[in-house]
């Protein structure tokens, strides 16, 4: 296996932060260290155990067209921050999972390096990550969620003082999954809790997350969605009592699953957006922004300091700031942070979009007239299908195509500028790498030395009083473009370079060719009176 590749995700997990809800009341924290230690030896542990081949076989089918499409190093298969890249677009589309270390502006710890080393026997000087490796590291990731998830019912089942061994009621096991669930919504751990501590975590629960009586609904349906599947291989003497087994099935399913239900929520927060959209831009006026969430009790009210950390401010246009909807859609101040591995977040719907357009390609850059065919077929779920696109969106295409020596890569900032452009509803708005942090309200909280990422009352009124009348499509201001590019594997970029550089060597040897000549023929009394000079110099540049 890619070492390499491998400790990207261990620094993925490496770099877990605590994930319990914003300035809420804890119960004594264990240490970060300790943690990410017994997290490490989990998974130096799992790399190293058998996996099962022919589920392997199906995430390489899940994986092939998105890795057909990914750039590849000089040996054919991916580098370590396309790897990465690859992984989180994996786990977002598959379960809404955003994979804490994976994300974008997330640093990585190079001090792992040496364990892994040891682990597979590779230096760093890896030649690249298959799909093969790809599927297999995927695997091992989604097991240590698995077991992340039955290590936590066993502790609820302790704390209840049930038995992990021998079967139990069903009431019971139901009242093992609420707690369960309970305490996956609000990220704490689930170590050292007795019955006492659940019951005020679910008191808890109902004040903090409004959405708590539609996902207990939803957590119902599921369970007996699963109970019907798993009817035809149930005992039906002993099926009035639960295994242990049966209930660690249940929670790993709410993991794999509970990304539908968010996305549900995050189509309700969607539609509440675009209502107060600006003309089809994509944004929403701040002070709109702040109007809405003076009535809202619970979203709506980050300050403006956060949102500009999110890249979710648009200060494009200093007079009226507003925020881009995507950005502050799929923002980590709407992600749950339920897992020590990952955030349940909203789905970026323009990395479905995409994955249609790899799946049309299958290779990482097409000429700009085949991605416009492509887009202008493809609808969104709020653009519709066919449509032409305007002289200036093609316009834009071809000059990253020129920027590319003629073919558009297609994990490119400029292109996904472009597509922000093209879906600006659903494709982000790409900021430049470090230009913004990924970071939670507990986290921003953390980073500033104990600033709150909301907005006071005042401040809310003072720039919702700033709202004037809706502005005309002609008064907007135009999206913002930047004609700055950073492609997804920086080694495509210092190919890029070179190819520049050699491109400009050339270009200088063809003009000291020239001066030379120039300089000959104005010299040659010969040249200049017969006219014979232009001819020579004609041939000797063909």
């Amino acid at each position: 296996m890619n070492a390499m590749s491998v400790f990207i995700i261990v620094s993925a997990v490496a770099t877990s932060c605590d994930a319990s809800a914003f300035l809420r009341p804890h119960g004594p924290a264990e240490s970060e260290d300790l943690t990410r230690d017994r997290v490490l030896r989990s998974l130096f542990s799992e790399l190293s155990t058998e996996t099962d081949q022919a589920g392997l076989q199906g995430l390489e089918e899940e994986l092939r067209p998105m890795y057909a499409a990914l750039p590849k190093g000089a040996h054919g298969e991916l580098e370590p921050p396309t790897v990465r890249y690859a992984l989180h677009r994996y786990f977002v589309q598959k379960h809404g999972w955003n994979m804490k270390g994976l994300e974008a502006g997330r640093e990585v710890n190079a001090t792992l390096a040496p364990e892994l080393g040891a682990i597979f026997g590779q230096s760093m000087q890896s030649q690249g990550t298959s799909l093969a490796r790809l599927a297999l590291l995927a695997s091992k990731l989604t097991d240590l969620v698995q077991k992340e998830a039955g290590h936590n019912l066993a502790h609820i089942y302790t704390a209840l003082k049930f038995s992990a061994t021998s079967r139990i009621k069903k009431k019971d096991a139901e009242a093992a999954f609420k707690w369960y669930l309970v305490m996956y919504l609000l990220g704490d751990s689930t170590e050292d809790l007795d019955r006492q501590q659940l019951v005020a975590a679910e008191r808890d629960i109902i004040d903090m997350y409004p959405a708590w009586r539609s996902v207990k609904m939803w957590s119902k349906d599921l369970d007996q969605t699963l109970a019907f599947n798993q009817q035809a291989r149930r005992n039906p003497f002993v099926d009035a009592d639960v295994s242990f087994e049966q209930s660690s099935t249940m929670v790993q399913e709410l993991g794999n699953n509970f990304g539908s239900f968010q996305k549900m929520e995050c189509q309700s927060l969607k539609g509440a957006l675009m209502e107060m959209e600006m003309g089809g831009t994509g944004r929403i006026a701040l002070a709109d922004f702040y109007q809405v969430g003076l009535k809202e009790d619970w979203q709506f009210n980050e300050n403006a300091g956060y949102l500009r950390s999110l890249g979710a401010l648009d200060e494009s246009d200093p007079h009226r700031p507003s925020i881009f909807i995507p950005n502050y859609l799929h923002s980590q101040t709407n992600c749950l942070s339920t897992s020590g591995f990952y955030s349940v977040c909203c789905t970026n719907e323009c990395e479905g979009l995409l994955g249609h357009l790899e799946s049309e390609i299958a290779a990482p850059r097409a000429l700009p007239s085949r991605i416009a065919a492509l887009v202008g077929h493809l609808e969104s779920d709020t653009v519709a299908a066919p449509r032409n696109l305007s002289s200036i969106q093609l316009a834009r295409l071809g000059q990253i195509a020129e920027l590319h020596g003629g073919e558009v890569p297609l994990h490119g900032r400029l292109f996904a500028q472009w597509m922000h452009h093209a879906y600006p509803r659903e494709c982000p708005f790409p900021h430049l790498t470090g230009s913004t942090s990924a970071l939670s309200q507990e986290e921003w909280h953390k980073s500033t030395g104990g600033e709150s990422p909301l907005a006071t009352k005042e401040d809310m009124q003072r720039r919702a009083a700033a709202s004037g009348a809706s502005l005309s499509e002609q008064e907007l201001q135009p999206l913002p473009w930047m004609d700055i590019e950073e492609l997804v594997d920086p080694s495509q970029a210092s190919q890029q370079s070179s190819s520049l550089a050699a491109w400009s060597l050339r270009i200088v040897a063809v003009v000291s060719v020239v001066a030379s000549l120039a300089f000959r023929l104005v010299f040659s009394g010969k040249g200049l009176r017969s006219g014979t000079g232009e001819d020579k110099m004609e041939r000797f540049l063909v």
